[in-house]
């Protein structure tokens, strides 16, 4: 996933119908918020792929004088456009089953809600519809999620609102040190009812016991070592090919950060993943339109570690390319 920016697959219908979603007199906070999430990933410096020759619209945007070729004009001077070589259906019903690597990170497409959520369940990409009023919060809004110290987290609360993913990286230096069931749970609860279609890839990283000096500390980080890998066995035997989890021990660089990315969504958390906390806790899930050149720049640090530990991995979330 060697990108600087966003990979948006445009249906020219979406676009019609967003501008004039636009132009509307009367919206919701929320519609709001929503039409300036779509603004920001339409016309903030994405890769577009449309399906309209290029030229076609040039052609209109230059010779037709109204507000939808105006911003037709935006679009073709703000980000990278291209032709998409096939039918947007033709492309979801053909591709996204495979590792194309024109694989994106949002389609927008004149369809019925439904139909996009039930493509987001079965091939784990973020599918949006022309029904703009029904758009779930986890796609385009920041979302904080409180743990009170002292009391059980309710991490199914926070991550069923996600959207599904087919590609995900738990970073989280000491998540050895939790039990298999809750590794299980967060595991499951994050696949949840895992793409169809497409094998689901997941990375664990933790830090490798190099950076500890106390034996029990050793012995401990072993025995969390065994579990992590007896839940990676059993899962694997679970769910079959649909399934492939990675993990991989740190033994580069000190880590610190506590984050889960994917291809969907990116959760920081400014304590380890857990089904208890001492203290009071907080996740945010933010959305990677949003976000996307910090999210880039926190998976070169796994990209990183991983190069310089020569070990590969099913998840393109880590590319290895400069």
């Amino acid at each position: 996933m060697n990108r600087q920016q966003p990979v948006v697959l445009l249906s020219f219908d979406f676009f019609r119908k967003y501008i004039s979603e636009c132009e509307a007199s009367f919206i919701t906070l929320e519609s709001k918020e929503y039409r300036a999430f779509l603004y920001n990933l339409l016309f903030g410096k994405s890769t577009i792929y449309i399906d309209r020759d290029i030229e076609e619209l040039f052609t209109f945007a230059e010779n037709e004088q109204s507000i939808l070729s105006s911003y037709v004009l935006l679009l073709m001077r703000t980000n990278r456009v291209r032709t998409l070589d096939r039918t947007l259906p033709d492309y979801i019903a053909q591709q996204l089953s495979t590792d194309d690597p024109l694989t994106p990170d949002y389609i927008l497409a004149d369809i019925p809600h439904f139909e996009a959520r039930k493509l987001n369940e079965t091939y784990g990409t973020i599918v949006l519809s022309t029904e703009f009023n029904r758009i779930p919060e986890s796609v385009y809004a920041v979302q904080l999620f409180d743990f009170e110290a002292n009391k059980p987290a309710n991490i199914s609360d926070c991550l069923r609102r996600l959207p599904k993913a087919r590609n995900i990286i738990i970073e989280d230096p000491y998540l050895y040190s939790e039990t298999s069931q809750f590794i299980e749970k967060l595991i499951l609860e994050l696949i949840g009812n895992q793409p169809k279609s497409n094998q689901v890839s997941l990375m664990i990283i933790v830090q490798a016991s190099t950076f500890l000096r106390d034996e029990k500390a050793i012995a401990f980080h072993e025995r969390g070592m065994k579990t992590l890998d007896e839940v990676k066995s059993r899962l694997e035997s679970q769910f079959g090919a649909t399934l492939r989890i990675d993990i991989c021990q740190n033994d580069r660089h000190k880590m610190h950060d506590r984050h889960i990315m994917s291809n969907a969504y990116w959760v920081t958390s400014g304590h380890s993943f857990k089904n208890w906390y001492n203290t009071n806790t907080t996740w945010i899930s933010k959305p990677l339109a949003r976000y996307y050149p910090k999210f880039m720049s926190r998976l070169r640090f796994a990209t990183k570690f991983m190069r310089d530990s020569n070990i590969e991995c099913s998840n393109s979330l880590v590319d290895f390319k400069d």
